[in-house]
């Protein structure tokens, strides 16, 4: 017997001979992994997936230039005639109301959006409404109606075409939870759901429903590779036993995994989120080869006298598995 199969078995008799210290170490460290999976992130930023001279370039190509900011939101109101005096003004607060959230930067609103005035001679710059906020009166209204239709900055920019719609954009700073953030946002805009018909989109509600997407796909995915499990082992082994101790090691492996995940600061990314289930479907087959060598040595009355002969049945396969997962590894 070579030396690696001598530390084997010894390794083997060692637990065999304080199974329960070495189960109750493992429940411990198991315990503990599940305790961390609370500081498990999803990041469902797609922007990470791209090299460092893509995110300088915007996924353009070609040489770096400054750093491209992709974070951004965009709200449009619509209504038959957006041009109201109670719509405005809700429209008007919800849009301070966004920009005081920490994420939000200045953006561009139908209140702020300025255009050239003359006076003589001589052109200036004014802002479209009356004094950077919504109109208070029914003058005010027409004046502001009539700036924002005519000015050609404003058509397709801060106002659709047909005058229906109107459009605020706001750069966005990256946020931890975005799905923490989408509520707050949705928040702020419930109550022009009584003027107009509202729309989301950019950056923040992408990575919302990316966000929740992969958090869901990861318990499906999940629930799917332990049925598939579940039913292969029963097809083969035909045994209870034989189902429910591999489940539990792939289980306590993944569990394993993600706890790492989260300790060693690494993200559920949309690249990761498979990982979870590559370990349930890989980490089964090592099982298959202890269960079979199990097998075949109760069937043959055992190697040895006593429950030793299960340490003779893992020792025989343990090369086996090895190559396993060095094959499993390199293809990886």
């Amino acid at each position: 017997m070579t030396d690696s199969r001598q530390l084997i078995r010894r390794i083997l008799e060692f637990v065999h001979r304080h199974s329960v210290a070495v189960i109750a170490a493992t429940m411990l460290i198991t315990a503990l992994f599940g305790l961390s999976l609370l500081r498990l992130r999803v990041d469902p930023d797609v922007e990470s997936l791209l090299s460092e001279v893509d995110k300088l370039t915007g996924g353009r190509g070609g040489p770096p230039t400054a750093e491209v900011e992709q974070n951004f939101f965009v709200l449009a109101a619509e209504a038959a005639d957006p041009f109201t005096l109670e719509g405005l003004a809700a429209l008007w607060r919800a849009l301070q109301a966004l920009e005081r959230l920490p994420q939000f930067q200045p953006g561009v609103t139908p209140f702020n959006l300025v255009g050239f005035t003359r006076s003589g001679t001589r052109l200036g710059l004014q802002s479209l409404s009356p004094g950077g906020r919504a109109p208070e009166s029914a003058e005010e209204l027409r004046r502001f109606r009539d700036a924002l239709s005519q000015s050609p900055t404003a058509r397709n920019l801060v106002i659709s075409a047909d005058g229906t719609t109107l459009i605020a954009f706001f750069p966005v700073q990256r946020a931890e939870n975005y799905t923490r953030l989408m509520q707050e946002i949705d928040e702020i805009i419930a109550p022009l759901k009584a003027h107009y018909r509202t729309h989301v989109t950019g950056s923040i509600p992408f990575m919302r429903t990316t966000e929740s997407y992969l958090s869901r796909d990861l318990s499906r995915l999940l629930a799917l590779a332990v049925v598939v499990i579940l039913f292969t082992f029963y097809l083969g082994f035909r045994s209870l036993r034989a189902v429910l101790l591999p489940l539990s090691v792939v289980l306590v492996g993944t569990l394993w995994c993600l706890g790492f995940m989260a300790l060693a600061g690494y993200p559920l990314s949309i690249m990761s989120v498979v990982i979870p289930p590559l370990v349930l479907a890989l980490g089964s087959s090592y099982s298959i080869h202890v269960l079979n060598q199990y097998y075949r040595e109760a069937g043959g009355g055992g190697a040895e006298e006593g429950s030793h002969w299960v340490i003779a049945a893992v020792a025989h396969v343990n090369r086996t598995i090895l190559l396993a997962a060095v094959t499993t590894v390199a293809g990886l």
